[in-house]
């Protein structure tokens, strides 16, 4: 019997996915009938539950929605692992509210090919509901298809007139097709629909604050500057005003100006994040000393912090000290992640300092 109970399984299994495939290419009976007998198979196949229900909806021009996706996700759960089995014993889903969750799962794991098929399948099923038509013009814009991102940013702009909005959508929308044309190096366009936005809520911190966040982000320093200016001027003590600051004035080689600016940051709060970009501009300015003791400082507190043994091995290069700067970087290295640009270049200069020291 468990065996048989087996075979019923991995049959129900596939029959779902010939019917889900049936289904997406809208041949909507012939995908009822394979449900149908996947169910008799497996009673306990809810994907089979659930797609069926969808096809009595697509068969009879019922509109669906996206209600019930919360209540769904807390029975699921996001446990990837979790998810792949349910897929695996009882086949694909072809739901708008379970292929939301898997979209939105995929985009959590770094899957955006994945997710991105998920949310289309949802746009499909249900054309009027705005959030998989965001995430999936996110997806689009992330993989430089803009053509189609901003297809579906025009739209969501067109249907979140229609209803009252939770947030700012506006403000969603106009920070992607800033992205959009970024990815394009049209910078003067990106630039022109942030400082627009800004402009059409004049003194909104919070609008002030996404776009500053924005701008930073694509490096448009030249559009972020007066913004920070007006933040400084309407509260010379707005931290977040002054960090951007003085990333701003590190970006652009004014190691000394970030120096001032986080010292006034220091006088407000003790930010760790502060002291760390401090230490880099004194490190930028070639200040050594002032810079190992905001390194050695944070060290106290976060020894295993990758980017304080790498700064402190810049010093120890820059003074020299060739062995020290070795052990810095191992150690660094160790607690880097692989594959990032900071790791493969920690590699190198590991691998030249090495070098250097057999040489000698």
């Amino acid at each position: 019997p468990a065996q048989q109970m087996l075979l019923r399984e991995w049959f129900s299994a596939s029959l779902n996915v010939w019917a889900v495939e049936s289904q997406r290419n809208r041949q909507f009976q012939a995908a009822h009938e394979h449900l149908e007998k996947s169910f008799s198979l497996n009673t306990n196949n809810l994907a089979v539950v659930f797609n069926l229900e969808c096809n009595t909806n697509l068969q009879a021009g019922t509109n669906m929605t996206l209600a019930g996706v919360a209540q769904m996700t807390n029975w699921m759960g996001t446990d990837p692992q979790r998810l792949a089995q349910f897929l695996h014993r009882c086949g694909p889903f072809d739901h708008p509210v379970l292929c939301y969750i898997l979209g939105s799962q995929y985009q959590k794991a770094g899957l955006p090919a994945q997710s991105a098929q998920q949310f289309d399948r949802v746009c499909t099923l249900c054309p009027d509901a705005m959030p998989p038509q965001f995430s999936l013009a996110m997806l689009y814009a992330g993989f430089r298809i803009n053509d189609k991102a901003l297809e579906l940013i025009q739209r969501l702009r067109e249907e979140s007139k229609k209803i009252d909005s939770v947030g700012n959508p506006d403000l969603d929308l106009t920070i992607l097709e800033a992205s959009c044309y970024y990815s394009e190096t049209n910078t003067a366009r990106a630039g022109d629909l942030l400082r627009s936005i800004v402009k059409k809520y004049p003194g909104d911190g919070f609008v002030q604050n996404r776009v500053l966040q924005a701008l930073m982000t694509h490096g448009d320093f030249s559009n972020a500057a007066p913004i920070i200016s007006q933040r400084l001027k309407d509260d010379p003590k707005d931290l977040g005003a002054l960090m951007n600051q003085s990333t701003l004035s590190l970006a652009t080689g004014r190691p000394e100006e970030a120096i001032t600016v986080l010292n006034r940051v220091m006088e407000i709060t003790n930010l760790p994040v502060a002291k760390l970009n401090r230490a880099i501009a004194y490190l930028q300015s070639t200040n050594l000393s002032a810079a190992e003791t905001d390194y050695n400082d944070l060290k106290k507190t976060d020894p295993k912090a990758w980017i304080l043994d790498y700064g402190l091995a810049q010093i120890a290069a820059q003074r020299k000290d060739t062995n020290l700067a070795i052990r810095y970087l191992e150690t660094g290295i160790s607690n880097m992640p692989p594959g990032t640009q900071q790791f493969s270049r920690a590699i190198a200069q590991l691998k030249q300092l090495k070098n250097g020291a057999v040489a000698k």
